[in-house]
């Protein structure tokens, strides 16, 4: 008779995330893993298994009852149910073997993985900050360019200099004429005064030397009288 057909295996469970004691996690998974796989091995072969014991009772009973050649026959139907079976359980070993393997892989994968995520995130902070630099170096020529176009725009220094030199020679001729007409304005209110004094002195004098206005009117009548 041909093996009956084997069931899918059962996939192994997903190991836990890498961390503290990774690798007595690792042991115990594969030992739980392991034993899981045999179990439901056993569980999807029971057909397989029952088949398995009733050809071995079959050959158990024959070996009293039945010829040689019908022994023979059960003999050889056992071996290749036996070989199916054991075929069958060296394939899940395998398959817990490999599953454990892939187990490794990830959980080296995922170390790989989290380590490159913590070297991008520190080349980003520090691409970051050498932008945030560049910005400022960026703002800071700007400025600088606009600050000369500024100073470019304003008369060179020698030019301003030659101008405030004719201001500051302006400004003492200013006040070398103001000094002139406060000199010159002076004087002239001294003699003003001096006029005016004089002048009030001469009306005093011409009032003090003027006969008095009442003596000729008085000497009229007494002229009259002496000629009747």
């Amino acid at each position: 008779d041909a093996p009956p057909p084997e069931a899918a295996p059962t996939p192994v469970a997903k190991a836990a995330k890498p961390g503290g004691g990774a690798s007595a996690q690792s042991a115990a998974l594969s030992r739980e893993a392991e034993e899981e796989i045999l179990r439901q091995r056993l569980l999807a072969k029971e057909t397989s298994l029952r088949n398995l014991t009733k050809r071995y009772l079959s050959f158990a009973a024959a070996i009293e009852s039945s010829t040689t050649e019908e022994c023979e026959k059960l003999y050889q139907g056992l071996l290749k149910e036996l070989a199916a079976y054991e075929f069958g359980m060296a394939k899940a070993k395998n398959l817990v073997a490999v599953n454990v393997q892939q187990v490794a892989s990830y959980e080296s994968m995922e170390g790989e993985i989290g380590a490159e995520m913590a070297r991008t995130a520190a080349e980003i902070e520090s691409l970051s900050r050498q932008l945030e630099e560049e910005r400022t170096l960026r703002q800071q020529k700007e400025q600088y360019a606009a600050l000369a176009r500024r100073i470019q725009q304003l008369p060179p220094r020698a030019a301003t200099e030659r101008e405030i030199a004719s201001l500051n020679v302006e400004l003492t001729s200013m006040r070398a004429e103001g000094e002139a007409l406060s000199a010159t304005l002076s004087e002239r209110s001294r003699l003003f005064s001096g006029f005016m004094h004089a002048l009030h002195d001469l009306q005093l004098h011409l009032e003090h030397d003027a006969p008095p206005a009442a003596a000729p009117a008085a000497a009229a009548p007494a002229s009259a009288a002496e000629a009747g």
